[in-house]
């Protein structure tokens, strides 16, 4: 029965599509009922699913649903999902298709079911409200008992359970073999099937503010490849249109210029996942959809007279306030770890170095283009925060395919304590010089790429606010960056331009664990094993720090920052690099004590102690150096 079901298939010419959207229907006679599922699961698929069931399945006679989504629902899955077992239907993922996430679901429902080699499905935990907590936990645990029942494989089942909801662990061939219960020379015969591309909508729009509208209901809804066809076919060229009558010639050339230098960037960005061995739909759509949605949005710029997209930024919440300064720093840090990555020979860091000099001409010529606005310093800032949102996404793309590399497994990702006691580990190895340079140059790109976003994620999925996380995470690489910039400096008053890489990437690796600790204690507040940890930072008359702990530590802080700031003006170390760093880690310090006190954590004392110790430890080190 099997064989015939899929032999069939060839030659069927009856299809239904079923898409978050949309549901409709071809008719013609056929020995076989198949139907299609593409886009995102969403919140009455099921019910149109059922409908569409019960209007066009002939009892008795074989049924195939096709399959290609990035997710959604779990809820909507698991429903959609006992309709392909009531149906007998058998479910399938063509060459190239994708099924992550929930979809995955419904592909293990099918009997049978399979996919190809080259289909990309992938798994990872659910997520509430995209973010885990308790609750989501438990409906992993759960989903995995429901996967033992359809006879997923146990490989499968744990990966999904082992990886976060913001990851994917995507399948492998073998994977996929041990999987599928179609036969091979089925599936030879499958391999020329497509799923009907989805209509682009022909939508078009009377002002600005409608299509802000639409595009805010747009992005809220869709899958990434959703997106992406929208806004390169419908949203880009309604924008043109509306923005187009008021631009001067040289606005009109800088668009032409810009959508030149974005194809480029665009081609550059799949060039370096194809050099880190990325090449699933998932990862290119939204890598895509970054640098689309912000060549949308730098259209609407440059409208000359309206202030619909202030106010649409305004109306979503939107502020960007930081220091410029600080900006600059933390799009300068997010490049470097994705260069690292490339060093530590994950990706192309020439690739990586052409992609950011194609972004710097395009905000070059964006800023020459808005001289004399007064909104030109807000869009400036709303540009760099959105290429800083692109290469977080396209770095942690590239970490994804690491996971499995020598310097992953060598932390421990068991528990917050296990994974503590792999990074102070890494740091007491650093500080008896155990540490090779390509050691120095693995950690570094894993720290930068998947330690510091997976303890940020920990920290979101706790229930922290993401905005917060995010203010954190940014101010702190910049302050990293800024204190590298003054070590490197300073030091190379007494060495010239020979100072060695070497001890450049150690404090790179220094800053990230310093980063990283500091994270983690948040981390750490409920942990029985949380006291244990004082000693490795620094020295208290308890083993937890008392305030005045805190204050001893603050004030040989400011001490220190004082001599150094007398060295650096008789030109012992560099004092403009040095006053740059020291603006960076207030802000960052700031950062740090309002979100413990916000969030009304236990011990904040020795949480703000812990913290203060490593940077009272820096200052102390340059100090003795530079007093020589």
């Amino acid at each position: 029965m099997a064989e015939r079901l899929f032999f069939l298939l060839m030659c069927a010419t009856v299809s239904h599509a079923v898409s978050a959207a949309e549901i409709t229907r071809e008719n013609a006679a056929t020995e076989l009922d198949i139907y299609y599922l593409s886009g995102d699961i969403t919140d009455g698929d099921g019910k149109r699913f059922r409908a569409l069931l019960d209007r066009t399945r002939v009892p008795g006679r074989p049924g195939l649903l096709i399959l290609d989504s990035n997710g959604g629902s779990v809820m909507e899955a698991y429903e959609l999902a006992q309709m392909i077992i009531s149906g007998h239907l058998g479910t399938f993922v063509p060459g190239k298709a994708a099924c992550y996430s929930a979809c995955f679901v419904l592909l293990a429902a099918g009997q049978p079911r399979g996919a190809l080699a080259t289909s990309k499905i992938g798994v990872h935990r659910i997520a509430i409200h995209d973010a885990e907590n308790t609750s989501s936990k438990g409906f992993s645990v759960d989903m995995n008992e429901v996967y033992r029942a359809l006879d997923v494989p146990p490989k499968i089942r744990l990966a999904m359970l082992e990886t976060p909801s913001r990851d994917m662990y995507l399948l492998t061939p073998s994977d996929i073999r041990e999987f599928s219960s179609i036969p091979d020379n089925v599936l030879d015969e499958l391999a020329e099937v497509r799923i009907p591309e989805q209509k682009v909508s022909a939508r078009t729009f009377d002002s600005l503010g409608a299509l802000l509208t639409s595009y805010g209901e747009l992005i809220k809804s869709a899958d990434d490849g959703r997106v992406v066809s929208e806004i390169a076919e419908t949203y880009i060229p309604e924008a043109l249109k509306l923005v187009g009558p008021e631009l001067s010639d040289g606005r009109k050339e800088y668009l032409l210029t810009g959508i030149r230098e974005f194809t480029a960037q665009a081609n550059l960005v799949k060039g370096i996942l194809a050099s880190a061995a990325v090449s699933d739909t998932y990862s290119d759509n939204k890598t895509s959809r970054e640098l689309l949605e912000s060549l949308f949005l730098e259209i609407l710029t440059l409208n000359p007279r309206d202030g619909t997209l202030l106010r649409h930024l305004a109306d979503t919440g939107f502020q960007f306030d930081r220091d410029r300064d600080i900006q600059n720093l933390a799009f300068a840090d997010r490049y470097n770890e994705l260069r690292e990555l490339c060093r530590a020979g994950f990706c192309s860091e020439e690739q990586v170095k052409e992609q950011e000099r194609a972004w710097i001409r395009r905000s070059e010529a964006f800023n020459k283009i808005m001289e004399g606005r007064s909104d030109r310093e807000f869009f400036n800032r709303f540009m760099i925060n959105n290429q800083i949102s692109f290469i977080n996404t396209l770095k942690f793309t590239v970490a994804s395919r690491i996971r499995d590399r020598t310097y992953i497994t060598k932390f421990d990702f068991s528990s917050y304590t296990a994974l503590m006691n792999s990074i102070i580990d890494v740091y007491n190895r650093m500080a008896r010089s155990e540490l090779t340079r390509r050691d120095i140059d693995q950690y570094n790109a894993v720290m930068g790429a998947y330690i510091l976003p997976y303890i940020e994620n920990a920290l979101t999925d706790e229930g922290n606010d993401y905005s917060e996380i995010t203010d954190l995470s940014l101010t702190g690489g910049a302050y990293d960056l800024a204190y590298r910039e003054f070590y490197v400096s300073s030091n190379r008053l007494f060495f010239g331009e020979s100072y060695p890489r070497e001890a450049t990437e150690y404090v790179k690796l220094e800053g990230k664990i310093i980063r990283a600790a500091n994270l983690m204690m948040l981390l750490l507040k409920k942990d029985v094993a949380y006291t244990r940890y004082p000693p490795a930072f620094h020295k208290c008359a308890d083993s937890v720090c008392r305030k005045e702990d805190d204050r001893r530590i603050f004030e040989g802080l400011m001490s220190y920052y004082q001599s150094l700031d007398s060295l650096c003006q008789k030109g012992k170390c560099h004092r403009k690099q040095f006053q740059r760093q020291k603006n960076s880690y207030t802000l960052y310090s700031k950062i740090y004590d309002s979100f413990i006190s916000r969030h009304s954590y236990v011990h904040r004392e020795h949480l703000t102690a812990s913290y203060l110790s490593w940077q009272l430890g820096r200052m102390q080190r340059d100090h003795d150096q530079y007093s020589k």
